[in-house]
C-alpha cells in the first residue's frame, strides 16, 4: 500500500549473503565484530567504531528515505498497501552501487522506537457494554494463579464455576521450523489438526498438529505466478481447500490432503498405504492449482488482493482488493458474484463475515474507516455501506470479528486496537474529520517509524466522534499488515485479544481491562501472523525473521503442589472449618 507491505529489497540482500560462520547467524548484524571488520575492509581498511557504523548505517537509511522522493510517491498513489513493484525506486540504487557491504548488512537499521507504555485504557463505555455480560464469566487471569489453586477453591466452594482453560496462557517457546525467508501466513485448520504456512520463498506448506503437540509435514506446493510474496491464505471450513493470493489477476485454489496428493497423511480412523512414499519434497509437490478470476476492470497490471476469507459453508470467497473493491466469488457458479466499490481507490487491506449467514461484510481500507455491508440491500451500482465506524487516525491492517455480528476488532497502522460493537455506527458528520487526519498523515510506516504525534498520544477517554468501545495500545505495526485475533471460544471465552507485533513480540491483552497480561518475546523481527489452537492452550507465530514457532501453557512454571498452598480462603469453607466427625460401624 501506499503505506503497506514493503519491498524490504535490503532484507533481501541480506538473505542472499549468508553468515560466514554459524555463530554469526544468530547474533545481531549491526553489532557483530565480523561486521566490523568487514565494513573496515571496504571503505579501505581504516579502524571504525560501532558509533561510525551506526552513523554510516544512519546516513544510509537517510539516503535511502530522501532519496527521489518524486518517484516514490508516484509508486505510492499507484498502491497503498502489500506493494511489491520493484520498478518503484524505493530504495536508491546509487547506494548499492557505492557500498554494497552497507547493503548486505541491511542498508539502516531495523530498530524502531518502541510501542507506547504505560497506556492507561479507557474502561468506561465498555462497563457499560454487553459484552462484558458475555465475557465476564471467565477467570481473570494472574500470573500469580495456578490452575491446581483454582481447582482447589472450586471444591471447597470459594470460587464458583468458570472455564478454568482460561487461565492456561501459552508462554513456553519451541521453534518448530527455521526457513531462508520470510513467513508471512500461518493458521490452523480442522477444528486444529492441521496448520497452513505460507513463506516468502513461495512455498505453501500443511503441517499434521493433532493433538495440539504434533508439527509434522505432510504436504508441500509452490505457488504460482506469485509477484514478491504470498500475502494471504485461507483454509476452507471444511478443510478440503487452500486460496491463496498474490500481486497478479488470479486467486488460485488447491485441493489439499487428499490421497493423490498426500499418501502420508492419516485421518482419524483411516489407514492409507505408505509404500513407496517418501514424504514431502523441499521444492514441493506436483499438483493441480485451480485459478479464480476475479475480473478486475482497472488495474489489469497492478492487481492484488490482500486480505481472502472462506464463507462458512465454503461456498463463496471474499476478497479486499488494491483498486478500493470488494469481491465475492462463487464457488458452485465458478464466476464472480460481487463487486463493488467500496473505499474509493484507497487499499481494502482486509474484509470478513460479521457471523455464519455470509450477509453481513466488513471491510477496513487506508482511508482509517471500517465500513458494514448488508447484501441483501446491497446494490453493486450505487453502493451504500449500512454503517460506518471511525475513530483510527491511520489506516486498518486487520479486521476480525468476534462471530456473533455484533462485535468486531480492528488492528491499525496507528498502533492501535479498537473494539466496536456495530450496532452503534459513527455519525456522518465526525466521518470527515477523522478521514481528513488520515489523509494528512505523512509517514510510511513501511519504513520510518511512528510520529511521535501518534506513538506519544495517550488520550483520556475517547476521541470526539470516536464510537469504539475500547481501544488497546502496547504493541506495533509498521512494516507489514500485522493481524490480531479474538482469542478462541471454546477453550477462552473468546476474554482475550492477541496480536503480532514489529519488535518480535506476541502481545496478548485482557479485552475487559484492557492491560496487557502476556508479552512472549522470541522473534528477532516482525511477527506477521499468530494463530491460537482452537482448543489447546497453543500459540504459532508466524515471523519475518524465518521462523515458525510454538508457544505452550507451561505448567511446571505457574502450578504448585497442593501442599504449597496458601490457604487464605479455607476458613471461608465451613466444612473444613468444622470437619465432620468420621463415624465407622463393623
Amino acid at each position: 500500500e501506499s503505506r503497506g507491505e514493503p519491498v524490504n529489497e535490503l532484507e533481501s540482500s541480506r538473505e542472499e549473503y549468508p553468515p560466514t560462520s554459524s555463530s554469526s547467524s544468530e547474533s545481531d548484524p549491526y553489532d557483530s565484530d565480523s561486521n566490523l571488520q568487514v565494513l573496515s575492509s571496504s571503505i579501505g581498511g581504516s579502524s571504525l567504531t560501532r558509533r561510525d557504523i551506526s552513523n554510516l548505517l544512519l546516513s544510509a537509511q537517510r539516503s535511502v528515505l530522501m532519496g527521489n522522493t518524486n518517484d516514490r510517491h508516484n509508486h505510492a498513489e499507484m498502491s497503498s498497501s502489500d506493494s511489491d513493484d520493484e520498478s518503484g525506486p524505493i530504495f536508491n540504487s546509487s547506494l548499492e552501487e557505492s557500498s554494497p557491504t552497507l547493503m548486505r548488512l541491511g542498508g539502516y537499521s531495523t530498530r524502531r522506537r518502541p510501542p507506547v507504555k504505560n497506556y492507561i485504557p479507557d474502561t468506561s463505555r465498555l462497563a457499560h457494554n454487553e459484552i462484558r455480560l458475555l465475557t465476564s464469566s471467565q477467570p481473570e487471569f494472574s500470573p500469580h494463579k495456578s490452575l491446581s489453586e483454582a481447582l482447589h477453591k472450586r471444591s471447597i466452594g470459594v470460587q464458583r464455576q468458570k472455564r478454568l482453560s482460561s487461565y492456561l496462557i501459552p508462554s513456553h517457546l519451541t521453534r518448530l521450523q527455521k526457513f531462508r525467508s520470510k513467513v508471512f501466513c500461518g493458521v490452523f485448520g480442522r477444528d486444529g489438526d492441521i496448520f497452513v504456512s505460507a513463506c516468502q520463498d513461495r512455498m505453501i506448506r500443511i503441517y499434521d498438529t493433532y493433538g495440539g503437540n504434533k508439527f509434522n509435514l505432510v504436504q508441500n506446493f509452490q505457488a504460482i505466478d506469485v509477484g514478491w510474496s504470498v500475502l494471504d491464505v485461507a483454509l476452507s471450513p471444511d478443510g478440503n481447500h487452500v486460496i491463496y493470493s498474490s500481486w497478479n489477476n488470479f486467486i488460485y485454489q488447491v485441493r489439499i490432503l487428499d490421497e493423490a496428493h498426500c499418501p502420508s497423511y492419516k485421518p482419524r480412523g483411516v489407514i492409507r498405504d505408505k509404500s513407496g512414499y517418501t514424504g514431502p519434497s523441499p521444492q514441493g509437490q506436483e499438483i493441480h492449482q485451480t485459478a479464480l478470476c476475479l475480473d478486475p476492470h482497472e488495474n489489469q497490471g497492478h492487481f492484488c488482493i490482500f486480505s481472502l476469507r472462506f464463507s462458512q459453508d465454503s461456498k463463496e470467497i471474499l476478497g479486499g482488493a488494491n483498486d478500493g473493491r470488494i469481491y465475492v466469488y462463487n464457488r458452485e457458479a465458478e464466476s464472480q458474484g460481487l463487486s463493488i466499490s467500496a473505499h474509493n481507490y484507497s487499499d481494502v487491506n482486509t474484509v470478513c463475515f460479521m457471523d455464519e449467514t455470509t450477509q453481513i461484510l466488513a471491510s477496513g481500507s487506508d482511508d482509517g474507516l471500517v465500513k458494514v455491508w448488508d447484501r441483501r440491500e446491497l446494490k453493486e451500482d450505487n453502493p451504500t455501506p449500512v454503517g460506518q465506524l471511525a475513530g483510527h487516525r491511520e489506516g486498518i491492517a486487520y479486521l476480525d470479528p468476534r462471530g456473533d455480528g455484533r462485535y468486531i476488532i480492528s488492528n491499525s497502522k496507528d498502533q492501535s486496537i479498537k473494539l466496536w460493537d456495530i450496532r452503534k455506527f459513527t455519525p456522518k458528520n465526525d466521518i470527515y474529520k477523522f478521514t481528513k487526519e488520515v489523509r494528512n498523515q505523512n509517514w510510511d510506516y513501511r519504513w520510518e517509524s511512528v510520529p511521535t504525534a501518534i506513538n506519544m498520544q495517550k488520550d483520556k477517554g475517547h476521541a470526539e466522534g470516536d464510537t469504539s468501545v475500547m481501544t488497546y495500545k502496547g504493541h506495533a505495526v509498521l512494516q507489514t499488515l500485522i493481524r490480531a485475533h479474538f482469542s478462541p471460544m471454546h477453550s477462552t471465552g473468546q476474554r482475550y485479544i492477541y496480536t503480532g507485533c514489529a519488535t518480535g513480540r506476541i502481545v496478548i491483552y485482557d479485552l475487559l481491562t484492557g492491560h496487557i497480561i502476556q508479552d512472549l518475546d522470541g522473534h528477532t523481527a516482525c511477527v506477521r501472523d499468530v494463530s491460537w489452537h482452537p482448543y489447546y492452550p497453543c500459540i504459532v507465530s508466524s515471523s519475518w525473521d524465518g521462523s515458525v514457532a510454538r508457544w505452550d501453557y507451561n505448567a511446571s512454571e505457574d502450578d504448585t503442589e497442593d501442599e504449597d498452598f496458601k490457604r487464605e480462603d479455607d476458613k471461608d469453607c465451613p466444612r473444613l472449618r468444622n470437619p465432620p466427625k468420621r463415624r465407622c460401624r463393623m
